[in-house]
């Protein structure tokens, strides 16, 4: 494959991607799969093989925490996007109402007796 026009196709599909979705990340991963496709003559099973083997390789022992972050990020997003993270701003936002009510404004008997103290005076 090296140094034929088959080379560049995995980078075009990628470029050409990443141009129409405005997605960079997804095409460079099918641009990835592209390339591994072509590495491996078509065959979709052994692509992916070789591409986990290939990354868990070059990473090394950072692969826990790349996993880590990739997991933590996919939880954020779905938080994100189901409403959650709304829904719990609005949660907090009343649950902290009665506090601040409570230390903002002074009791009746509070008041009474500070109008006691002073009345007797």
């Amino acid at each position: 494959m090296s140094g034929t026009f088959w080379a560049f196709v995995p980078a075009i599909v990628a470029i050409v991607l990443a141009l129409i979705t405005k997605k960079v990340y997804p095409s460079l991963f099918v641009g990835i799969l592209v390339g591994a496709l072509l590495f491996t003559e078509g065959n979709i099973m052994n692509a992916f093989s070789y591409l986990i083997m290939l990354i868990a390789e070059k990473l090394g022992e950072n692969g826990g925490i790349l996993v880590f972050l990739v997991v933590l990020g996919i939880f954020a997003v779905m938080l994100a996007r189901t409403g959650g993270t709304r829904a719990y701003g609005e949660w907090a936002t009343d649950a902290s109402k009665p506090a601040v009510a409570r230390f903002s404004q002074p009791s009746h008997s509070a008041v009474s007796s500070l109008w006691m103290t002073t009345s007797t005076a």
